[in-house]
């Protein structure tokens, strides 16, 4: 498995935990967002601020990208 597709894996994996983690604390509004748009970004917009940074700051570890 070449590291690349390594990455997207684990950033999948992550994504799925993240979801379960935080998704009862997320309030969706109605008709907001198209219904065949992506859940992860609905999710992403609508999650506290904590949850928000929670969220990317692993996922920038996972795919490698530098911190500030």
């Amino acid at each position: 498995m070449t590291e690349p597709m390594r990455r997207v894996l684990e950033l999948g994996e992550w994504h799925a935990e993240w979801m379960a983690k935080w998704v009862t604390t997320v309030e969706f509004h109605q008709g907001r967002y198209r219904p065949d748009g992506d859940h992860l970004r609905d999710m992403l917009l609508e999650a506290p601020g904590e949850a928000r940074r929670e969220f990317y700051e692993r996922a920038d570890q996972i795919l490698g990208a530098q911190g500030g």
